[in-house]
């Protein structure tokens, strides 16, 4: 199991919440909107371990993709309004990734 998803799983125990039934683009306007940082949070958790196999299988030495993989979210952190459609932020977050 990777850093990113086993710290994902750690804080979805502590904070005694399992994922919303949002979808990621529902979650993504939550944040844009409301600057709600729950949704982001969400989405990281969501998103975590596709964005780690991305940046595990491209950058090939561990601490640039751990490096890359916190990059990738500080894009979606501060460009996130730039997803569209919001239904493809996977797709988007991966572009990024690589």
């Amino acid at each position: 199991m990777s850093p990113s998803v086993a710290l994902a799983n750690v804080f979805r125990e502590v904070r005694g919440i399992g994922l919303s039934d949002e979808t990621d683009a529902e979650l993504l306007t939550r944040f844009i909107d409301t600057d709600d940082r729950i949704a982001f949070g969400e989405l990281v958790e969501r998103l975590a371990p596709t964005v780690w196999g991305v940046c595990t299988r491209v950058i090939r030495n561990r601490t640039d993709a751990e490096d890359a993989f916190q990059i990738t979210f500080l894009v979606l952190f501060r460009k996130g309004k730039t997803v569209s459609p919001r239904s493809r932020l996977t797709a988007w977050i991966v572009g990024v990734a690589k």
